[in-house]
């Protein structure tokens, strides 16, 4: 245990004291995760980097400035959108009062136009539709068939296209070449260069003339120029890789109905008069109009920007570009498509892409930083040297004589000798700011993406890339990723016995096959085209779908015939919860049908009754249920999925006649007739079996989440070697999925460490095991390819969506597409991650070695002798061949199998390992001294004594630039395997590689042999070259010795960091230190304490984590006489402070912090009159875990709020908040949440996807008018208060939040009309107040809260007692109230003959009430609260009485 709480703290961060975060250099640019990053944190990163060039560095991060502007696009378009809606109303309302209605006007071949199409989408103008003859009519002038859709044929498409336009819109263009070619030299220092090299030139030319004098400044320049030229064409062909990855992600597959076959087609493929089939998940490709629907859902959040569902039907059946189907099913016409469309002008406006950072990229700046300090320091004191060697005389010239003599030397010969010296500084700092190390990142990681897209993974968040190198564990579905999804029925229970083959109709009476044949025709989301000029029939949608549906063909099936002869009256679409999907029927002899399909153990638990080979149906009895559990489990111990079909009668007057009823219809599930189960092989993927064994392997365990139950789910798993035995076949290793969720959080945690397989999983369920598994640490991936996936796919650290079967919502959420949704693609996935880790580390070692020696023999050589070696250009050279082509070489190394014997890599692993230390220390050591030696006694090693003392300087000092060079060349063979000692495996098989290898070395040859004007170098004879690749060849050897020297364990940095904390000095604990000028507060003693700490209380320590466990400082501000004290000991003090109270001190603004505030864990600041938090104050506030702000005067919360990642506990009540930032849901810890008196209007659209371990939520006495649907995410939820709002209704799927204990959303008024059904689906609920609003039905699903003891329902004009109520029998229910006051037909008699039949069984604040004293006492209660709270005016006056003071016996009010 303990050593997995390690590892968290390693990886996750959680662990991390706020010293080692404040006095870490590097604790900026520490950001494990990019993934909702708050933009304080990414501003700040950028802010410390020391960078050269910006525009460069910056290029492939997030644009945080267009990204705001994206937002405020976004919102302006909004706006906008809903202006013109309301002024083209306004119009067509006065066009009707004036009695001018415009006919329709013909447009080429059709019976509208494109401006008729486009104005009565855009303002969903029924009147319009209903005028066109509604959909029928408006498919008649698109010469569409609203069954068979268009032809399909090339004239008629492209005339679509002219006439209605493209489904395409204009996008930005990117930069071209010569954009990249003006970015690569704003580089400040290569600027400066370029200045220096025209100084130099124009001297030059001035002094030795043109011939010989421009030389110097034109190398200088031509070097300049080629390093630009090189950065551009590499720049410039990243992007172009971006640019194709980003067109293919946004290339969506989709299925139209053309000519009566359903094709797939692009979405930039749709046409004005397409049919499109819609199913929970998909995205609304255009703008058009519902055909038919059953349930059919619309989240409209991306345009309108309200997280409500709307449902659409022929009361509203305009659907909008952009827009996702959040459940049900149906069929669009396509009416308007492109910039024709809200959403088409929405991504013209903002189609540019902003860019993303990753972890890797951010920690690279930071290195890059810290490196670029040390060589600007190493620069500025060769300047210095260099500048003072020359002024005094002491720098000399090849002859000895001084180059400089005061009074002697001409101010041309002086400053050009000064510009050399600048030049040399200058390139040095050139070398040694590693501009292209952070880029690298970019390189690899474009390589790894074009290479992935081969491997069929298309990557849709660069920083899952890396993160995918650190995966520990994958959650993966079963069907369609470690199976093949190639279904067939092998196995079927037709008639109650076994059909031999599964399709044989011998024995079986018409009646069985006909019930058969019509259930699953009907209730299905596929379809069958049968040709015209026949064939074999093509049978599409999921694989499940097409298994069932051949199989029906088999037994006679045509599915057209079938179809047709019932009327569908309502579906209830499949349903990842329930399991089960099913279809109300009306036949022609208005007899009704409901047939239900799912999960076989599900379906039969339902069943009373099957139907027998004669058609005649029997009771279910025991040994029948036996036998068909017996035959379920035998086919699912054969791998095979299990499906029921089953059906029952239904009386055609008990239908729902109302449209808006039939909708909410509930479908019966009780009393089902079983006609057939069927087993469906999907047989495993080749090669998975060694896919999951390598994972294994390399450290990564392979858990198996599927929705089948637990008998095929284990015998998948041992086929796929999830599981080793059947030994291991026992609970937690397999678990079901509703066993898992009745386990407490910590009780989780601990069996998610042992989970294999869980069966019978929910989407809920897996996100439960995501979270479980993050909080031990745990870097979680997790595949999934359904709508209701979309939360564990945002939660995991890394979302892997499938391309086939995967829905648009899910690949929306999910981080990487995997286009064959096979589960080695997932591991080649995991290989690249590791790869881009570990090319990042080789291009790391190969460029400190060059920047170590280089800087080491220039700085030596520069105070020596006052000369360097390495000039301007030759520095340039080496710069080009260690940024720009040592990163193309070393950054797209493909990855091997070696990468996967290692463990995964740790997210806060330092960068340069140990390994990595000894490679780099060793080949530099061996560089700087052999070329130091070369400087100082090169002369008489290579013989040149002899020589004039100009060329042999010259010669030396080309063998040591030569040497260098090719040092660099072999070196970076030995930086492709820093763990290894064969360097030359499978370099042969990298042509890139090779091919940099080679140009450098020719290229090296042309300089040496051809160039010696412009690099001040002269030929070598064959000795002197000889020489120079013995020097280079030598640290080959040298590097294998290397290797076999041991490394520790523990990192360098973590005994620098150990060093540094034994130096600092360690604050007394019992002094106390006069603070002055912010308030003062009397505490019990009398003492005026300004900020009082103390011991914290055993509540307090347990909810902190374990880094602050040190004695907490005292810091008291008293009246007598202050003791003086040293600023440091004062800042020493402020930076130990824990717990902070400010509360009422009539503070009115707060300071921006200069000190660090990161070990407080608690500040009040409550009761002032505060009306802004510093943004800078939130950021500072890292380790907080109680905040309390409430009754200030905030109108708005710092967006840095996001920052404060430990935050368990955050009051704002009673302020003035309009809203709260977005950036709140980036404080995962959050536990509880109090924002009552405020006034809210809307939360945050994505708080419940990031909140999951919120318990309490406190909204009441705001202006809410709706719940966003993410709030039903917020699994851990127990307490919601909602009450005194304006809410007018609730979100539908509540049924999620399955810890709620206590709802209370009473006090909305006129406003809150109807519950939802998902209400009575809160099986924990405890206490329920929804009183005093309009509600005038409760839900049906009442009767399931099986835990309620209170209920309170008075005030609400309900028609009659809630039977649900009744049928509990109240032996949960404690405390009900009720009463029907407002209900004026109701006569008293009989109200208190409904009182009276309640409190026979009830209790009421612990007394009970059945007598006729205590029955009329309470109904006097009820009616005089009522009368007295409906007199009063104030929601606010209302919110001050606690709900056991409103309604307590004791209370009674009179007006």
């Amino acid at each position: 245990m303990r050593e997995r709480g390690n590892h968290r703290d390693l990886e996750a961060g959680s662990g991390r004291s706020a010293s080692e975060d404040s006095d870490s250099f590097f604790s900026t640019f520490d950001i494990s995760s990019t993934k909702n990053a708050p933009v304080d944190r990414l501003k700040r990163w950028r802010q410390a980097a020391l960078v050269l060039n910006a525009s460069r560095r910056f290029r492939y991060t997030l644009d945080l400035k267009k990204e705001e502007e994206k937002k405020q696009t976004l919102s302006k378009i909004r706006a906008h959108v809903q202006a013109i809606r309301a002024a083209h109303l306004f119009q067509a309302g006065v066009g009707q009062l004036n009695g001018t209605v415009g006919a329709p006007t013909r447009k080429g071949d059709f019976g509208i136009n494109q401006e008729e199409l486009v104005d009565m989408t855009k303002d969903h103008n029924l009147s319009s539709l209903e005028r066109l003859g509604r959909v029928n009519g408006l498919a008649n002038l698109l010469k569409t068939n609203l069954e068979k859709g268009i032809t399909g044929e090339d004239d008629d498409l492209l005339t679509r296209k002219n006439l209605f336009g493209a489904n395409t819109y204009p996008r930005k263009k990117g930069r071209s070449f010569w954009r990249f070619l003006w970015e690569a030299w704003q580089d400040l220092t290569l600027i400066i260069l370029i200045v220096a090299a025209a100084a130099s030139l124009v001297l030059g030319i001035k002094t030795e003339g043109i011939k010989e004098g421009w030389y110097d400044g034109g190398s200088i320049a031509f070097a300049v120029a080629l390093v630009i030229v090189v950065t551009a064409v590499s720049d410039y062909r990243q992007s172009l890789q971006f640019q194709n990855l980003n067109e293919e992600k946004r290339n969506i597959r989709l299925e139209v109905v053309r000519a009566g076959r359903r094709v797939e087609v692009s979405i930039y493929d749709i046409v004005v008069g397409d049919i499109v089939p819609l199913n929970i998940g998909d995205q609304v490709p255009a703008d058009g109009i519902v055909i038919a629907g059953h349930s059919l859902a619309i989240d409209e959040s991306s345009m309108t920007g309200e997280s409500k569902i709307v449902h659409k039907d022929s009361k509203d059946p305009f659907l909008m570009s952009g827009c996702k189907v959040a459940d049900g099913n149906g069929s669009m016409l396509v009416t308007g498509v492109g910039v024709n469309t809200e959403w088409g002008l929405l991504m013209a406006s903002i189609s540019e892409d902003t860019g993303e950072e990753t972890p890797l990229q951010v920690r690279l700046n930071g290195v890059a930083t810290f490196i670029g300090i040390v060589g600007l320091t190493v620069a500025v004191a060769v300047l210095l040297v260099l500048l003072v060697r020359f002024f005094t005389g002491h720098t000399k010239n090849p002859d000895g004589t001084p180059q400089f003599k005061a009074g002697k030397t001409s101010a041309s010969d002086a400053v050009d000798g000064a510009i050399k010296i600048i030049t040399v500084a200058v390139t040095i700092v050139v070398v040694a700011v590693p501009e292209g190390l952070p880029l690298a990142v970019t390189l690899t990681l474009a390589y790894s993406m074009r290479k992935m897209m081969a491997d069929k993974a298309l990557v849709r968040r660069l920083s899952a890339c890396e993160t995918m190198g650190s995966a520990t564990t994958i959650c993966s579905d079963k069907t369609g990723t470690l199976t093949t999804n190639q279904m067939t029925i092998v196995e079927a229970y037709v008639g109650g016995t076994k059909s031999d083959p599964p399709d044989s109709r011998t024995n079986l009476s018409a009646d069985v096959i006909d019930l058969l044949i019509q259930g699953l025709a009907h209730n299905t989301s596929g379809s069958v085209y049968m040709p015209e000029g026949g064939g074999e029939a093509e049978v599409s949608g999921s694989p499940t779908e097409k298994a069932i549906l051949n199989w029906a063909i088999r037994l006679g099936m045509n599915f057209e015939v079938a179809r047709a002869q019932s009327f569908m009256i309502h579906v209830f679409p499949f349903n990842s919860e329930k399991k089960r999907g099913g279809v109300a029927l009306k036949s022609p002899d208005s007899q009704v049908y409901i047939h239900w399909k799912g999960a076989a153990e599900i379906v039969l638990a339902s069943c009373t009754n099957f139907m027998d080979v004669n058609g005649h149906v029997l009771a279910m009895d025991e040994d029948k249920i036996k036998y068909f559990r017996k035959a379920i489990e035998d086919m699912a111990a054969r791998s095979l999925r299990c499906v029921a079909i089953a059906y029952r009668n239904f009386e055609l007057r008990d239908v729902p006649e109302d449209e808006a009823q039939l909708s909410k219809w509930n479908l019966p599930e009780d009393e089902l007739i079983l006609l057939a189960i069927v087993g469906l092989k999907d047989p495993c993927r080749p090669g998975v079996k060694d896919a999951v064994e390598l994972c294994q392997k390399a450290g990564v365990k392979v858990r198996m989440v599927t929705g089948d139950n637990l008998h095929t789910a284990r015998a998948i798993a041992l086929e796929c070697g999830i599981l080793g035995s059947d030994a291991e076949t026992m609970e937690p290793t397999i678990i079901e999925g509703k066993t898992f969720r009745a386990l407490s959080d910590s009780e989780r945690e601990q069996v998610a460490e042992k989970i294999s397989v869980m069966g019978r999983s929910s989407p809920n369920d897996k996100l439960l095991l995501v979270q479980a598994l993050r909080k031990r640490g745990h870097v979680v991936a997790v595949t999934g390819d359904g709508t209701n996936d979309a939360p564990a796919l945002h939660e995991a650290d890394i979302g892997l969506s499938m391309g086939i079967q995967g829905t648009e919502v899910a690949k929306e959420s999910s981080d990487i597409i995997i286009l064959d949704d096979n589960f080695s693609s997932v591991v080649k996935v995991v290989r690249w991650g590791r790869s881009v880790y570990a090319n990042i580390q080789k291009f790391i070692q190969f460029q400190l070695t060059v920047n170590v020696a280089a800087l080491v023999i220039n700085v030596v050589a520069a105070v020596s002798s006052g000369d360097v070696p390495l000039n301007a250009v030759q520095l340039l050279w080496v710069n080009l061949i260690m940024d720009t082509l040592g990163a193309l070489a070393l950054a797209t190394e493909p990855p091997t199998d070696h990468l996967m014997c290692r463990p995964p890599v740790g997210r806060r692993e330092p960068l340069i390992t140990n390994i990595m230390w000894r490679n780099l220390f060793i080949q530099a050591i061996y560089q700087v001294t052999v070329l130091l030696v070369l400087n100082f006694k090169g002369l008489s090693l290579l013989h040149l004594q002899h020589d004039t003392s100009g060329h042999a300087t010259k010669v030396k000092n080309t063998v040591i630039f030569n040497a260098f060079v090719l040092s660099q060349l072999f070196n970076e063979l030995n930086a492709r395997k820093p763990d290894e000692i064969n360097v030359f495996k499978g370099v042969t098989k990298n042509y890139l590689f090779m091919s940099i290898v080679g140009l450098t070395l020719v290229l090296q040859v042309i300089i040496i042999e051809f160039l010696g004007k412009f690099t001040s170098t002269v030929r070598l004879n064959w000795k002197q070259w000889l020489i120079c690749i013995i020097i280079g060849f030598i640290s080959w050897p040298l590097a294998v010795i290397g290797k076999m020297i041991p490394v520790p364990v523990t990192p360098v940095d973590a005994y620098i960091k150990r060093a540094c904390c034994c130096c600092r000095p360690t604050p007394p604990a019992d002094k106390s230190i006069e603070m002055e000028g912010l308030g003062e507060k009397k505490d019990k003693d009398g003492q005026h304490n300004l900020v009082a700490f103390g011991t914290r209380s055993k509540e307090m320590m347990s909810k902190l984590d374990h880094e602050h466990q040190d004695q907490p400082r005292v810091v008291k501000h008293s009246r007598k006489k202050a003791v003086p004290v040293s600023a440091t000991e004062s800042k020493k003090a402020a930076e130990t402070l824990e717990i902070v109270d400010l509360k009422g001190m009539s503070l009115e603004s707060l300071p921006n912090p200069t000190l660090n505030l990161a070990s407080i864990c608690k500040l009040d600041i409550s009761n002032n009159s505060i009306q802004i938090i510093p943004e800078s104050l939130a950021a500072r506030l890292l380790n907080v875990v109680v905040l309390d702000v409430h009754s200030n005067k905030l109108t708005t919360l710092p967006n840095s709020i996001g920052c404060l990642t430990k935050l368990r506990v955050l009051s704002v009540a009673g302020n003035y908040l309009s809203s709260l930032p977005d950036t709140i849901q980036n404080c995962r810890s959050l536990e509880e949440l109090n924002a009552n008196f405020n006034k809210l209007t809307r939360l945050p659209s994505n708080i419940g996807f990031e909140l999951v371990n919120l318990k309490k939520l406190s909204i009441s006495s705001n202006k809410l008018t709706f719940l966003p649907r993410s709030i039903s995410y917020l699994t851990s939820l127990r307490v919601l208060d909602a009450r005194l709002n304006c809410l007018r209704s609730l979100p539908d799927d509540l049924e999620n939040l399955t810890n709620l204990e206590i709802l209370n959303v009473s006090q909305n008024f006129q406003y809150l009309l109807s519950l939802p059904y998902s209400v009575g689906l809160l099986l924990s609920l405890v206490e329920l107040d929804i009183s005093y609003n309009t509600i005038t039905v409760l839900p049906d699903s009442m009767g399931c809260l099986k835990k309620l003891q209170k209920l309170h329902v008075e005030g609400n004009p309900l028609a009659s007692p809630p039977a649900e109520v009744m049928e509990l029998g109240l032996h949960a229910v404690k405390e009900y109230l009720c009463d029907k006051v407002n209900a004026g037909h109701t006569s008293p008699r009989k109200k208190k003959s409904w009182i009276g039949k309640l409190v026979k069984h009830s209790t009421f604040n612990g007394r009970s009430t059945t007598s006729r004293t205590n029955n009329e006492e309470r109904e006097r209660f009820i009616i005089s609260d009522y009368r007295a709270i409906t007199g009063l005016a104030s929601p606010r006056f209302m919110g001050m009485f606690s709900p056991k003071r409103l309604f307590s016996p004791k209370t009674h009010f009179s007006m």
